[in-house]
């Protein structure tokens, strides 16, 4: 019966190991996301504080790019 019940559970099985991985490629792919995104904060502030951005520019990408982080934050729970 054990062997009966193995057959008929693999493709289960399988569907949830492909599942499972898919998972973990959209986590990293998330995680790699606001990686990129807190790297580009800390450039624009070094940028604004050294005088190589205005700070019309600086409001601009820092709101949009402090949305964006909010935005993966809130899917990666």
């Amino acid at each position: 019966m054990i062997v009966v019940d193995s057959v008929l559970l693999f493709p289960m099985k399988g569907l949830l190991w492909l599942a499972g991985k898919i998972n973990e490629s959209v986590a990293q792919d998330t995680k790699d996301q606001i990686t990129e995104v807190k790297n580009r904060l800390s450039e624009i502030y070094l940028l604004v504080e050294t005088g190589q951005m205005s700070e019309e520019e600086f409001d601009k990408q820092e709101s949009q790019l402090l949305e964006k982080l909010d935005e993966l934050e809130g899917s990666s729970d």
